[in-house]
């Protein structure tokens, strides 16, 4: 990305076992530009980094309940401030929520003088997909989600309407192989910026 160009960032967005993570990862592998994935799964709590953080929340009283979102907007920061394609994979199941952190970064973006885009992707899979997944994947990690917030996640999963007009927003069905909703994801990006 050249210093003309926009700062890109793209939100993953989708129930459990709806792929982000994975989609996320191609995605970064397949960018010729530097990114960095920002994941609520991948924080290390022991890390030197997020340890000083929560040090510093500490003294601002801050929620320990929000350290760990702190820590991925910080990631986010980072990311707009030098011009690093972020990717931030989560459920986002409240538009409410989803909607803050979109302004947050807009407002950050602006304070840093970047111009920012950003790309909403909506993974959409099945329920019985979604659960098949979300299955497989406690049994290789032991990441277990109670039956209940996953019933939660898939009764409340419907696409956010109504976004802020900077916002481009694209559906993919995350049952495809990952390959076709990368190569969704990077023709949308080459409308909204110019990213190879």
């Amino acid at each position: 990305m050249t210093a003309s160009n926009p700062t890109v960032f793209i939100i993953i967005r989708g129930i459990p076992g709806s792929g982000k993570s994975t989609i996320a990862h191609a995605l970064s592998e397949s960018l010729k530009a530097p990114s960095v994935i920002i994941d609520p799964d991948e924080i290390d709590m022991t890390s030197e980094t997020y340890t000083s953080l929560v040090a510093e929340l500490h003294t601002q009283d801050v929620d320990e309940r929000f350290h760990p979102y702190r820590y991925l907007r910080a990631q986010a920061q980072r990311a707009i401030s030098s011009g690093t394609i972020g990717i931030w994979n989560q459920a986002f199941s409240d538009k409410n929520g989803f909607e803050l952190l979109a302004k947050s970064l807009r407002e950050y973006a602006f304070q840093a003088d970047a111009k920012l885009r950003i790309l909403l992707v909506e993974a959409q899979v099945s329920a019985d997909t979604a659960l098949a997944r979300a299955a497989s994947r406690a049994e290789v990690d032991g990441r277990v989600i109670p039956k209940e917030a996953m019933q939660r996640f898939i009764s409340a999963a419907t696409p956010f309407h109504g976004l802020a007009t900077d916002i481009t927003s694209l559906v993919i069905n995350a049952e495809q192989p990952v390959e076709e909703s990368v190569h969704s994801i990077l023709a949308a990006l080459k409308q909204i910026a110019s990213i190879d």
